[in-house]
């Protein structure tokens, strides 16, 4: 039996999450033991999906985004007292707070094999110069308390190795995956939009993730109300919770109720698959899994041409890629979808194979296995 222990900071209902429930319910239990460690959070959570999965839950008070010597430093002994409780074979540590401190922990305590998979970088964009740099040098220190750093596409992987973060022997990609046979939906359509307020035959765009900034929202509003200057009639509901739902409250105030925020609902993909377009606006994106599950929906998509976005999504075939943060180019795409019922479900179809045939969770899951037992196997020898 192979002991694992996940570190993640958050267990908020985003990308990392639910990766890291994905390998919960996918690891064959007759091979691997998984637990979690993870900090707190205010927001909507896992907490009790991955509890029924994993084999023990290790909450961390201390485990916060923000740096703060004082409680990093409760966190890393925390995190050493576990390692210390059981002899774990494999820490693989999620997101960065968790990722710096897992691997420290991981090494420290002589963990046989330290993974991370980041879930995307903030290495541009996020930061001040000063934070970026001083960031970069924490990655790269703590590349090297790790054995592989696990990237979700090759612009992320390509990312770490221009900008010195790892060797690239360290690094590898294993691309999200979903269970496509999750599309097979308890709850019909016209019942998911009765309960958010939408009539059956109004023109629904979707879009899910945390009301952060990052995650371009403001951007998509304003699109949006360009979109209904065209004379369409149409919603836009988007699915989350954050820092940002007050402004973009009042942001979306003058559109007369056609954008509406019912905070994060769970499961996503029983809502996304009521709409006609699902739309990612992110500035920056380390994967975009709410695409998969559009996909596999046969949902159209719209997408900012960001990070591995453009990896999943060839534009014009199985969805549509526009520029980050350009309103006006996202309105026109959101348009050309509401004129073309046949492009929708076209791009609706191919998106659909493109899961099948390369982003199914089995795979992921098949992969992430056999470099666990890879990493093991050179470790013994």
């Amino acid at each position: 039996m192979i002991d694992v222990l996940y570190v993640i900071t958050r267990l908020v209902l985003g990308g990392a999450s639910r990766m890291l429930l994905t390998l919960l319910e996918g690891l064959p239990s007759a091979r691997f033991r998984v637990s979690v460690a993870f900090g707190p959070s205010e927001e909507r959570n896992l907490e009790e999906e991955v509890r029924r999965r994993a084999h023990r839950l290790y909450p961390v008070p201390s485990l916060i985004r923000p740096v703060s010597l004082f409680q990093d430093l409760r966190t890393l002994r925390a995190l050493e007292a576990i390692l210390r409780s059981q002899p774990f074979h494999i820490l693989h540590s999620h997101t960065s707070k968790a990722g710096f401190l897992g691997r420290l922990a991981g090494a420290r305590q002589k963990v046989p094999i330290v993974l991370h998979t980041p879930h995307g970088h903030v290495l541009e964009g996020f930061f001040s110069r000063f934070e970026t740099i001083a960031y970069k040098a924490a990655e790269r220190i703590a590349s090297a308390w790790c054995h592989r750093i696990v990237a979700l596409s090759e612009q992320e992987k390509n990312f770490y190795i221009t900008h010195r973060v790892a060797p690239a022997k360290k690094v590898v990609v294993i691309p999200n995956g979903i269970d496509v046979g999750k599309t097979a939906l308890s709850r019909p359509g016209r019942e998911i939009r009765s309960e958010l307020g939408i009539g059956c035959d109004d023109f629904l765009v979707m879009a899910v993730g945390r009301l952060v900034e990052e995650k371009g929202y403001s951007e998509l509003c304003e699109a949006f109300s360009l979109f209904l200057k065209t004379g369409v009639k149409a919603n836009l509901v988007i699915l989350g919770d954050g820092p940002l739902k007050t402004r973009l409250l009042r942001e979306t105030a003058p559109l007369d109720g056609a954008v509406r925020f019912p905070g994060a609902l769970y499961p996503a993909m029983e809502y996304i698959s009521a709409s006609d377009v699902l739309v990612l606006p992110s500035r920056y994106e380390g994967f975009g899994l709410v695409l998969l599950e559009a996909m596999a929906c046969g949902v159209p998509v719209v997408a900012s041409a960001v990070g591995g976005v453009p990896e999943i999504i060839a534009d014009r075939d199985n969805g549509l890629l526009v520029p980050p943060r350009n309103p006006e180019k996202l309105a026109l795409a959101l348009k050309s979808l509401y004129d073309s019922r046949d492009s929708r479900l076209t791009m609706g179809e191919r998106g659909r194979d493109t899961v099948l045939r390369r982003f199914q969770a089995s795979r992921s899951v098949a992969d992430t296995a056999n470099l666990y037992e890879e990493l093991l196997l050179r470790k013994v020898q």
